[in-house]
């Protein structure tokens, strides 16, 4: 049987999602890389990694059917894949580039870990600095055992779609493994290498964001009992702080909640009944990370010209908070006013809040 247009379909779209991802984590790097300020950063530099990593793991989306030997189509109508080029050995490379890709994730979490130490425990920047080291270096050591481990053991093979962790048809043979207990093999394999790591990641970023957020929301609170006749703020930087928290709940559903609930369900799916649709959407979704993740990036910058210029305004042309408070200053006694300036502004000039939107 020829091949079907469901097929050719599933081998286009991972090139389309993979060079947005491409494109968009290249002008993340490009963007900090440009300027030496911007690699001074702690910040800046952990971006840097999640977007050099997921650059691989796009790339390797990208390649699509092109690595698969041809001939290996385990399930599927057509005895061959659309534009497959490869061998063993590309088939391996592919896999453990996608496979790498879950360095990325870790790097999520030392920028959750990032945001803690700089807005939670109020540290400096150059303090963060020191522990640079680890917030660099656990990721690419976690990342690298979790991608050549699998390598060692020779998981990186044909999964129709592209090159992962897949099953060894041989070797399944050989154990006297029949088709349904060699998937079920391979999904135990794909959740200690990948999805395990994936899922805790996602918990500690949740769990470092809200305590952030938590942290944000109580100095915004406590800031509220020394403005003028109690007026309320607007809780404009733990509004920030949920709305990145809810970024990163939604680049994941995006990103990783299809290929889970596929795997989650133990049915093999392929082209030729309804599962083509889930299987598209995986397709589409799952290389999406760095495009998702320029958007986000570059929601930031602009949110944070945004508020650097009003604050120059306000610095230039003042406000009617700033003439009233410089009123209550004349009649305030010097305990007062050391108070009010403390708790007035300090949302404002503490650094660490201004973390939230590096």
């Amino acid at each position: 049987m020829s091949l079907t247009a469901r097929e050719i379909a599933l081998a286009i779209v991972p090139k389309i999602s993979g060079s947005l991802s491409m494109l968009g984590s290249s002008m993340i790097l490009k963007d900090i890389l440009s300027d030496q300020e911007e690699r001074s950063n702690t910040y800046r530099r952990l971006m840097s990694m999640i977007s050099a990593f997921d650059l691989v793991s796009s790339f390797s989306y990208f390649l699509s059917t092109w690595p698969i030997p041809q001939g290996e189509n385990k399930g599927w109508n057509s005895p061959y894949h659309y534009a497959a080029v490869g061998n063993a050995t590309t088939c391996t490379a592919q896999g453990f580039g996608i496979q790498i890709g879950i360095t990325t994730v870790l790097y999520n979490v030392m920028l959750s870990v990032y945001y803690v130490f700089m807005i939670r425990r109020n540290t400096g920047e150059k303090a963060v600095q020191g522990l640079e080291p680890y917030l660099l270096g656990i990721p690419l050591i976690i990342g690298l055992s979790l991608a050549v481990t699998p390598y060692l053991m020779n998981l990186y093979n044909n999964s129709n779609l592209w090159c992962w962790i897949a099953p060894d048809w041989s070797l399944c043979e050989t154990m006297g493994l029949d088709n349904s207990e060699c998937f079920k093999r391979t999904n135990v394999f794909r959740w200690v290498f990948y999805y395990g790591p994936l899922w805790i990641s996602a918990g500690c970023i949740m769990g470092c964001l809200g305590r952030v957020w938590w942290t944000v929301r109580n100095k915004e609170e406590a800031s509220t009992r020394w403005r003028v006749n109690g007026a309320p703020t607007d809780n404009q930087y733990s509004r920030r702080v949920a709305q990145q928290a809810f970024s990163y709940a939604v680049i994941f559903a995006i990103v990783w909640l299809p290929y889970c609930i596929m795997d989650l369900t133990g049915i093999y799916f392929h082209p030729h009944d309804n599962g083509f649709w889930v299987m598209l959407l995986v397709t589409f979704c799952q290389p999406l990370q760095g495009f998702l993740n320029f958007l986000i990036y570059r929601r930031h910058v602009v949110a944070n010209v945004s508020t650097n210029a009003t604050r120059r305004m306000q610095l230039m042309f003042g406000n009617s908070t700033t003439a009233l408070r410089s009123r209550i200053r004349g009649m305030a006694s010097s305990d007062g006013v050391s108070r009010m300036d403390s708790h007035d502004s300090g949302i404002d000039q503490n650094p660490g809040l201004q973390a939230v939107e590096p």
